[in-house]
């Protein structure tokens, strides 16, 4: 059971969640959908990619993992990013900078979640991200 969420973490808007990890996507999605927030998952960037292709506009932030199978979060949030520029992209990932240097280099706008994080931090960040301005 998901604990009650702070007002200030909640939310209505549409995050599309990617993750291939069964256990992490399921924790994430309750956590997301118990928090107010409509959530689309995939369990990689290619699922991801067909999603967007019909729900990318209603999509307020992609929230995925680093490491996909068929091609990184990063490859997925640029290739989102190119349909629509500017949609908010949060990575999630176990990796540093120090161990994955494509963590270092993130473009502008990409915010970064480091795995793992307490529920509290999920909803706090995933709120920061989409308050942000595009």
């Amino acid at each position: 059971m998901v604990a009650a969420v702070p007002a200030d973490h909640s939310g209505h808007e549409t995050i599309l969640l990617v993750e291939d990890e069964a256990p992490v996507r399921e924790v994430v999605r309750r956590t997301l959908a118990a928090s107010g927030y409509a959530v689309l998952v995939a369990r990689d960037g290619p699922e991801a990619l067909r999603i967007g292709e019909t729900e990318l506009e209603r999509i307020d932030l992609v929230l995925t993992d680093m490491i996909l199978p068929g091609m990184t979060g990063r490859d997925l949030a640029t290739a989102l990013r190119a349909k629509r520029p500017g949609i908010r992209v949060m990575i999630m990932s176990g990796y540093t900078g120090d161990t994955y240097p494509a963590l270092e280099s993130l473009p502008s706008g990409i915010g970064y979640l480091e795995k793992p994080f307490s529920l509290v931090d999920l909803r706090a960040k995933v709120r920061s991200a989409l308050d942000t301005p595009v």
